[in-house]
């Protein structure tokens, strides 16, 4: 098992026993967890209420990556940053509904090699939508669909020739799933 997937057990498995008689989420302003959503992004996250009606949330993961073919050594490096604005519908002790507005940047380096053609691209990503979010003891998790709008812009070459641009742009649903530490 590699050193960083036993810290992160570690601290889920803290958060979850710890203070297990639970309290109600009004009583915290903080929640730390792991978030995928094609609407504010993927990664990290850690949300912050502002007050009774206003969340904001940041996400983001940096990854690296590297591999051997039998030619040469190859390194990819990736990133990924977002934010997401929620407004309260409904709030109760152990749920709340919200509206969301969000976005993100994904810096995809990758050099694909589809029939020597290689593409790097660089996607701006926006959405809004609605979520729900359920509190048991310290934990929570959370739901978000919406719709969401995005643009590629990548940089494509064929055989190692000059670059040009390529640009997509597209509409579609959007969804996110959750799990997070009230703190």
């Amino acid at each position: 098992m590699k050193i960083s997937n036993f810290i992160i057990c570690t601290i889920i498995l803290y958060f979850s026993i710890w203070e297990l008689e639970g309290k109600p989420s009004v009583k915290y302003n903080n929640v730390f967890g792991v978030k995928g959503s094609n609407i504010s992004g993927y990664g990290l996250c850690y949300q912050r209420r502002i007050n009774d009606l206003i969340h904001i949330e940041v996400v983001g993961i940096v990854y690296l990556y590297q591999w051997h073919d039998e030619n040469k050594d190859h390194e990819i490096f990736n990133y990924s940053a977002g934010v997401e604005l929620q407004y309260n519908i409904k709030k109760e002790d152990f749920y709340r509904l919200y509206l969301l507005a969000g976005g993100y940047y994904d810096n995809d380096d990758d050099k694909r090699d589809e029939k020597r053609i290689e593409k790097e691209k660089n996607s701006y990503n926006s959405g809004f939508g609605a979520g729900i979010e359920f509190f048991y003891k310290r934990i929570v998790y959370n739901l978000e669909l919406g719709y969401k709008f995005y643009e590629d812009n990548s940089e494509v070459s064929k055989d190692g020739g000059k670059k040009f641009p390529e640009l997509e742009r597209v509409a579609k649903p959007g969804a996110e799933i959750g799990i997070g530490f009230l703190f």
